[in-house]
């Protein structure tokens, strides 16, 4: 694997720890919808990590990205989720079949939580956030 994969798995990694802390804060504060926000891309990131870790290559799940190029000519590459959410077991976690749950389901309360009048509940996310400590546990994210 080159370094540039391992650098980005540990970024990767790093982004999934804080994105699972700042979902814990968020829920605390009982600001569901940004929560469930940050349960969807802390699933994302583990995986993306999980990937460049079990040295899949980068352009699998991250693509070059021109239009975002030209108005952030520091950015390079974007995360492509759909990849990601269609390949769970390609990228290597431990469980992928609770992991492919789990990401439909946040997918499914972040795009409530953005696109539809109605909030997150309390008790959407309760379960979630049980499943997500759960996961980022066995895959090293998290330790006991």
């Amino acid at each position: 694997m080159t370094d540039l994969c391992k650098a980005h798995g540990l970024d990767f990694f790093n982004k999934a720890n804080e994105n699972f802390r700042a979902s814990r804060s968020l829920y605390d504060e009982k600001l569901y919808n940004a929560a469930s926000n940050r349960i969807y891309f802390c699933l994302i990131h583990t995986a993306l990590s999980r990937a460049l870790s079990n040295e899949v290559s980068r352009d699998c799940y991250l693509r070059k990205n021109e239009k975002i190029r030209e108005k952030k000519p520091d950015i390079e590459y974007t995360i492509d989720k759909s990849k990601i959410e269609n390949n769970i077991r390609g990228i290597g976690v431990k469980d992928p079949r609770k992991f492919s749950v789990l990401l439909s389901t946040a997918k499914s309360a972040r795009a409530k939580a953005d696109y539809f009048p109605e909030k997150v509940t309390m008790q959407e996310l309760d379960k979630q956030l049980i499943d997500l400590e759960n996961i980022l546990k066995s895959e090293g994210v998290l330790s006991d």
